[in-house]
């Protein structure tokens, strides 16, 4: 390759710096739009520069190459070559040496997930947890200084991990937001006479030699109830521990709404529940574990959502748990009806309650799924279900008791309770027409949760990539690299969309893209507008499949596509968002949070790469009612059906969210995945909107989606109305936003 070559390919006689790029805005992020395709083309004998080799070299040079190589002449450079001739022979042995380290580490890949599930790991993790928390603590002060600039001092809390209610700040919380006070309790009862609808409500509780005192307690938590109308049937799975036996003969007078059943022979758990079901005279069902506790509101609220929604199917609570002294700990605040969610977690537990014709069509709780018999029976129940008939009531109605021997205390579970989950969850998907989908341990949450791989179908279909950009040369090549080069897909077409570039290196890389028969570039002259640019330029596109993707969006995955294409074609969903991370490893994006700054934010924003978020969820597939365009794949017949981005009233902000918010009142669900990971340099194009004209139009795009989408933006299904909108880490909210609803006697 000649000096020539190089300065062309790689550093261009006028490379300009990345500035100016345009970028999509979703409000919260403000991002370039700057893409970078494939160099292909021959090299004076040498093989093909393709932009893998091109970005390997170019990095090495701008390490070795003094500041001023702009006005180093030609001569000095081929000076400078011939003195560091080998360079490129050292790099290419380097991939070579790479490619075989990848080949290597795929080979002990399986080896190592059995190291990972292994007794003596669990008991190594248990060992080094302080190790690692002093790893975290360092990594969170190396991101302090740029969290400060972003969230001020409001933001440490959240920051530093303390999200999510837990400890003595939750238990004041919960004393004073989620505690049935005397005068609550009188006006719940002056309100019953007002309630639609009053079922009788069955309560299945399996008894195992339980210790009488949380036993009584939780028989208690039923006596208490503000509503009357229901029945508890404690199922005596064969227990021979005397205090078991004789709390069970005392309780069998103390209330005729109580009942004792006993069995013969001991069959765990879920022989002992369908006892209790085969019971039961209620038209709904509930269970409750033997040490566990239901706030006193908990039926009624159950009897609310009936009488008001004759469609309702499946009802669950938020939940938290309550230690052996009665403290209330580590709130469980949950969203609305999650599918994908539940695909990871069983984030339902407790408490819910079945309509009870739906419990017996389903066959019970099989046995053979002991551990997992509540997630096997929720995955069952809520295939036959409309989404509208899963209501989910955001109020803490159950206290999970945690014990020294219970999995609320010990976080840990049994391996063939483990197993049992796989099984119910892969039936699962076999039941819902998805053979293909594979069930895999969650990346940092093996033995506890999960993730699905989607398969491709077979020829996988044609993915067409746009990316808008204005100049910035250096962040476009990375971006085009990670489509062509580092994505693991068979065939991938790439759009970009030149909005106006003025830059000579730029332009001449444009025309060396234009070589490449699976590359189109389109001039679009006319000023910055995110929406109309991508609208524009769909029409160019020939692949069933659309990602759009910004030009400062560097892949850190070599199957990310495939990851976000696996969900996209699949017919129940409409977008799909990726993980984008900042470079210094700190999260930029899992997920949008509605309402947070009166349109929506970022989930978990500065949080370190490997931070699990709340219970888990900055780990595991889930569905958000919006994500970032930044990054995201979706079917060319739902972006057309929703009528793509609106041109006229977001041109530059919220244009993404606006879409999704389209998408998701259409009927589908969209999807983030956080095993599509990538880096986005953000803002290094276009900047913030930090002029009097930018914040002129940003207010107005404000506005706009507060008209169009106010009541969605205050109560998303994705988030919970127990958790703030101050920010987007998940943090208890300073009060509710719980409306109370009024039922005249």
């Amino acid at each position: 390759m000649t000096p020539d070559e190089y300065r062309k390919a790689l550093l261009g006689a006028d490379t300009a710096h990345p500035d100016g790029a345009p970028r999509s805005h979703s409000g919260v992020h403000r991002v370039a739009h700057v893409t970078r395709e494939r160099c292909a083309g021959p090299s004076s004998g040498a093989e093909p520069l393709t932009v893998a080799r091109a970005r390997a070299l170019r990095e090495a040079l701008v390490r070795a190459l003094p500041e001023d190589v702009q006005a180093m002449d030609l001569a000095e450079i081929e000076a400078w070559i011939a003195q560091r001739r080998d360079l490129e022979e050292r790099l290419e042995r380097t991939q070579v040496d790479l490619e075989s380290t990848h080949t290597a580490l795929e080979e002990h890949r399986t080896v190592l997930q059995q190291t990972r599930t292994s007794p003596s790991m669990r008991v190594g993790r248990r060992v080094l947890a302080p190790a690692r928390l002093v790893l975290r603590a360092l990594r969170l002060v190396r991101s302090l200084p740029r969290s400060l600039r972003v969230h001020g001092l409001r933001g440490l809390p959240g920051r530093l991990g303390t999200n999510g209610g837990d400890g003595p700040a939750y238990a004041d919380w919960a004393r004073r937001h989620a505690t049935l006070s005397a005068s609550g309790r009188s006006t719940l009862e002056r309100q019953l006479q007002g309630l639609p609808s009053q079922p009788l409500i069955s309560v299945v509780t399996p008894v195992y030699n339980s210790d009488p005192r949380f036993l009584r307690e939780a028989v208690d938590s039923l006596r208490e109830q503000v509503y009357p109308h229901w029945e508890l049937l404690l199922v005596d799975d064969a227990s021979d521990a005397p205090g078991t036996r004789q709390l069970l003969a005392d309780l069998e007078g103390i209330d005729v709404r109580v009942r004792v059943l006993y069995r013969d022979e001991n069959g765990h758990i879920s022989a002992a529940s369908n006892t209790g079901l085969a019971h039961a005279r209620g038209e709904w069902v509930g269970f409750l574990d033997h040490d566990d506790r239901l706030a006193p509101d908990a039926l009624f609220r159950v009897a609310e959502v009936i009488g008001d929604d004759p469609r309702a199917g499946l009802i669950y609570s938020d939940e938290d748990k309550i230690r052996e002294n009665g403290e209330r700990y580590e709130p469980h605040f949950k969203p609305d009806w999650n599918p994908d969610l539940l695909r990871s977690q069983n984030y339902i537990n407790h408490f819910s309650v079945y309509r009870r014709d739906l419990v017996d069509a389903a066959g019970g709780l099989r046995e053979g799924f002991e551990g997992a018999q509540d997630y096997d029976l929720v995955l069952r129940v809520t295939e036959r279900l409309e989404p509208r008939a899963i209501r989910h009531i955001p109020r803490v109605l159950y206290h999970w008791r945690a014990v020294t021997t219970s999995t609320a205390h010990a976080g840990e579970t049994k391996p063939y309770a483990v197993e049992a989950a796989r099984r119910a969850l892969q039936e699962h998907l076999e039941r819902s027409g998805r053979p293909d989908a594979v069930v895999l341990p969650a990346p940092g949450f093996e033995g506890m949760w999960w993730r699905v791989r989607y398969g491709l179908p077979d020829p996988a279909p044609r993915v067409s990539v746009l990316i808008p950009t204005r100049n910035g040369l250096h962040l476009l090549m990375d971006s085009v690299a990670s489509v062509l080069d580092e994505a693991d897909y068979p065939d991938v077409e790439l759009i970009v969309i030149d909005n106006a570039s003025d830059d000579p290196a730029t332009l001449r890389y444009l025309d060396f893209l234009r070589q490449d028969d699976r590359v189109k570039v389109v001039r679009d002259e006319r000023p910055f507008n995110f929406s109309q640019l991508n609208n524009d330029a769909v029409p160019f596109a020939t692949g069933s499949v659309l990602v759009f993707l910004n030009n400062d969006v560097k892949a850190q995955d070599r199957d990310w596509l495939r990851e976000l294409v696996s969900h996209a074609l699949r017919p129940e969903v409409g977008v799909v968002g990726a993980r984008l991370l900042f470079p210094d490893d700190t999260i930029q994006h899992a997920g949008c949070i509605l309402g947070v700054g009166g349109v929506a934010a970022h989930a978990y924003l500065q949080l370190p790469d490997d931070s699990p978020g709340y219970l888990g969820r900055a780990g595991l597939i889930q569905n958000y009612s919006a994500v970032t365009a930044a990054c995201v794949a979706m079917r060319r017949a739902v972006f057309d059906e929703v009528g793509g981005f609106d041109a006229e009233h977001l041109k530059v902000a919220f244009n993404d969210i606006d879409l999704c918010l389209k998408v998701l009142q259409s009927g589908y669900w969209n999807v983030w995945t956080p095993y599509a990971r990538l880096y986005h340099f953000e803002s290094i194009s276009r900047g913030y909107e930090d002029t009097p004209e930018k914040q002129e139009r940003f207010r107005g795009e404000i506005a706009y989606m507060r008209r169009q989408w106010g009541d969605l933006l205050d109560a998303d299904p994705a988030y919970n109305p127990n958790l703030s909108l101050e920010d987007a880490q998940f943090r208890l909210a300073r009060a509710p936003r719980i409306p109370d609803k009024p039922h005249s006697a």
